[in-house]
């Protein structure tokens, strides 16, 4: 889905230097070969056709080609945030859909230093998903019920982040399903993290239930998030370090 107008640029977090590429987040050093280099080094704005000029005069036969090749590695790898014209991922899905193809948006890594930010990028992703669900809500007779499937994931990450305050941190936008990158921790501070999420909506789902009980369907997606304290989701196994 990677196109030559796009731009590229570090993810928060990522440095270039002498030994390689430090992720500061991940509290690793990232191996990468000399075209990786090449690229992350000048990953400040360029777009890929400038990249792939970059790459050509290095010697490459495509160097755009190569450019989106590497870029797409990159961003998997979480290294790099591919950036878009406003309005071109619709523009590039319906185009796609013409054809019966699934294109997969890049992910995007934002600084998860201050919670403020966080809240800010779960937002557009809790709204996406009470849109999506809302025609099955209304059939359902409880439009409510969309909105506690958007505003559960918005509680269960950002419980996830608040419970990282203090370790370096990034939030992970990957279609609908964010996620919040961390080092590796110690066993009990493993076990608050990753409680946290799953643990906060459904206590806001019990909350809702006990001051008003007629809204106990709308709060079955939050309860739902209870599962996720058992063995059956990465959550539960990250809590019983399984994972």
């Amino acid at each position: 889905m990677i196109e030559p107008e796009d731009r590229v640029e570090l993810a928060p977090g990522v440095v270039v230097d002498e030994d390689g590429v430090v992720d500061l987040v991940r509290r690793a050093t990232v191996r990468a070969n000399a075209t990786a280099l090449l690229l992350l080094a000048h990953a400040n704005g360029c777009t890929i056709a400038q990249l792939g000029e970059l790459l050509e005069r290095a010697g490459a036969d495509d160097g755009v080609r190569d450019a989106r090749t590497f870029c797409a590695q990159l961003n998997r790898q979480l290294l790099v945030n591919v950036r878009m014209r406003r309005g071109e991922p619709l523009r590039r899905r319906l185009a796609a859909a013409r054809f019966g193809v699934r294109l997969r948006a890049p992910r995007r890594r934002v600084d998860g230093r201050s919670t403020l930010k966080v809240m800010r990028a779960l937002a557009p992703v809790g709204a996406a998903l009470t849109l999506v669900t809302l025609p099955l809500a209304v059939l359902a007779g409880a439009w409510t019920l969309a909105l506690a499937v958007g505003a559960g994931v918005v509680l269960h990450e950002l419980a996830h982040a608040v419970a990282l305050h203090g370790i370096p941190r990034a939030l992970v936008l990957d279609g609908l399903r964010p996620s919040v990158l961390h080092p590796r921790l110690g066993s009990a501070r493993t076990t608050v993290a990753a409680v946290a999420g799953p643990l906060v909506p459904s206590l806001t789902a019990l909350g809702v239930i006990v001051l008003a009980r007629s809204a106990a369907l709308s709060c079955v997606p939050l309860a739902a998030h209870a599962l996720g304290l058992t063995v059956l989701a990465p959550d539960g196994r990250n809590a019983c370090g399984l994972s």
